[in-house]
């Protein structure tokens, strides 16, 4: 019988070791629990401060708008929050903001055009994907565009006279076509003051005053106003405005 090496005494008693002594000696295997990952399904909150009712504002003129935003998870992606002006269903400009929580505001200076539904609407998406929008009333840019003649040649809505004028000035109008008109009066911030005329009106002249007041009654503070006339043009909307100073 051949006498077992030292080595093989060895070898013999590791592995008796192993098998009889858990924990001693174990092959290479384990195993791990990995926490789940979160996924955030909640919208962005986003809020747009509307402009003031009825708002008017000259071509040139600045604009603030401001929005807010809270989100726990913004995008990276450096074109994810945009704000955009629409004429309408027209796209005319954008901007794209920083991702940051808080108030976000855009001075904006109104272009040399007419729009009776300009509004404004920001976007915001977060990292996960999940988009918001929200929009502010529609307001009216003031163009230095004039009207376009009218039956005979005249003017659709002529200058108001007189002017300057304490305390009424006349307003002429002669409409190409029979349709629903609005004249309205703004003041020099675009706020509206008083409604002149809201109703279906025949073709022909037609002639409004104003005395100064607003809708309430209330004589208002010297300066600039703006009167603006809204009809129907060869079957389109269209629409004038013409300013008058108002004396102290």
């Amino acid at each position: 019988m051949t006498r077992p090496s030292v080595r093989q005494i060895l070898v013999t008693t590791l592995l008796l070791v192993a098998i009889y002594l858990p924990g001693t000696i174990r092959a290479g295997t384990g195993s791990a629990v990995s926490g789940s990952a979160a996924i955030d399904t909640r919208l962005p909150a986003i809020t747009v401060d509307n402009l003031p009712p009825n708002a008017l504002y000259q071509a040139g003129e600045t604009i603030t708008f401001s929005w807010f935003i809270a989100e726990d998870n913004p995008s990276s992606n450096p074109s994810a929050n945009i704000a955009e002006i629409w004429f309408g269903d027209t796209f005319y400009e954008v901007i794209t903001f920083s991702p940051a929580n808080g108030h976000h505001n855009w001075q904006w200076t109104v272009p040399d055009i007419t729009s009776g539904t300009t509004h404004l609407v920001v976007g915001c998406t977060d990292g996960f994907g999940n988009t918001s929008t929200d929009r502010n009333a529609d307001f009216t840019i003031l163009s230095a565009t004039t009207d376009v003649p009218g039956p005979n040649n005249l003017t659709v809505f002529a200058p108001p006279s007189p002017n300057p004028f304490n305390p009424l000035t006349q307003l002429r109008f002669n409409l190409p076509a029979d349709g629903p008109i609005q004249v309205t009066v703004h003041d020099a911030r675009g706020f509206q003051v008083n409604s002149l005329r809201q109703s279906y009106q025949p073709a022909g002249p037609l002639t409004l005053q104003w005395n100064g007041t607003d809708s309430a009654g209330r004589r208002q503070a010297g300066g600039t106003y703006f009167f603006r006339l809204v009809y129907r043009n060869a079957g389109q909307a269209a629409q004038v405005v013409r300013k008058a100073v108002l004396l102290p």
